[in-house]
């Protein structure tokens, strides 16, 4: 062949070469790369990220729902058949000096056991006082906010290595799905939590009833039946004296999940016991250094109610657990 024939199939197929590597190179990679330089990331530890946020996982749990700590109201179902969501909560400030939207704060993804690769496809902040979960909302410079970053996966899937990419800082987690992955502290019936300007929680224990009767039954007096005759409520019982300057909702203090055999989950609503103790009402509020009693009634099925509850309790965005 001749020489100079040779010498341009040779320089077309260093050209074609580059201009496909150029190709598979371009582009916005919307996903964390994992790196050596990766930081791995522990429960409870704050990680700072220079002039842009500081970032600690607060838990990682599997549901089939992403909801907020302290209600259900609004939430993101998985409507993915045979999928279940892994759902990173972490609480995070913005120390920028500016906003920066919820769905771009962070990217994440996450490789299954097989090789098999996911990419985080909610991004959202709690908001209402922690009762709702809401996208695409603006994180305000010196605030802080608990953050979901949640996973869409099989529920044969039963491990990720996830990287989480925070403004090119890079993270690594490992995580057994199924699992409720946190740092929780077990509460006893009795305990009593203090929390300066915040509220006073006086932890009254858990009971089975299909209807909750007030304090005093003389006479007429409001109470709270179960619906339907095969559920049941399980009721949790606490007082709460509020230590704030004015008056809040009477739900925005504690929220309660309960979950049985470790899989079946549910989550209720917030009454007050009446001041003359002959009622309750729902939608109230707490007087700034007044102290109520409250109830929690979550419907359960009688069929579930057979077998031990696991209460996740949240109180001042810190995480408790109870048993019985």
């Amino acid at each position: 062949m001749n020489k100079k024939k040779s010498l341009v199939i040779v320089v077309a197929a260093l050209l074609v070469f580059a201009v496909l590597t150029a190709c598979g190179n371009s582009g916005k990679d919307e996903t964390a790369k994992p790196s050596k330089n990766a930081t791995e990331l522990v429960i409870g530890t704050m990680n700072s990220v220079e002039e842009y946020a500081e970032v600690t996982l607060f838990k990682v749990t599997t549901t089939d729902k992403v909801t907020a700590s302290l209600g259900d109201d609004i939430h993101y179902n998985n409507d993915n058949p045979g999928e279940v969501y892994v759902d990173m909560i972490f609480d995070i400030k913005n120390i920028s000096t500016t906003a920066i939207e919820s769905n771009n704060f962070m990217s994440a993804k996450a490789v299954g056991v097989d090789g098999t690769e996911y990419v985080a496809g909610l991004y959202a902040i709690e908001t209402n006082n922690s009762t709702y979960v809401s996208q695409y909302e603006n994180l305000t410079p010196l605030t802080n906010y608990r953050f979901h970053c949640a996973f869409s996966v099989p529920e044969t899937e039963t491990a990720l290595n996830i990287t989480v990419n925070v403004n090119e800082k890079v993270y690594t987690y490992n995580y057994t799905v199924g699992n409720v992955e946190r740092k929780a502290t077990v509460l006893n019936t009795g305990d009593i939590l203090t929390v300066e300007d915040f509220a006073v929680l006086t932890f009254k224990g858990i009971e089975y009833t299909d209807d909750l009767l007030p304090s005093n039954t003389s006479g007429s007096y409001r109470h709270y039946e179960v619906d339907s005759k095969d559920n049941t409520y399980l009721v949790v019982k606490y007082d709460i004296e509020n230590l704030q300057s004015s008056a809040k909702d009477a739900d925005s203090f504690v929220g309660v999940k309960a979950s049985y055999m470790g899989k079946y989950t549910y989550t209720g609503f917030v009454v007050v016991e009446d001041d003359d103790q002959r009622g309750f009402s729902s939608y109230e509020q707490i007087s700034p250094l007044a102290k109520r009693s409250c109830y929690c009634l979550i419907e359960v099925p009688k069929t579930v109610s057979e077998n031990e509850v696991e209460l996740d309790i949240s109180f001042d965005s810190k995480d408790y657990t109870f048993k019985g």
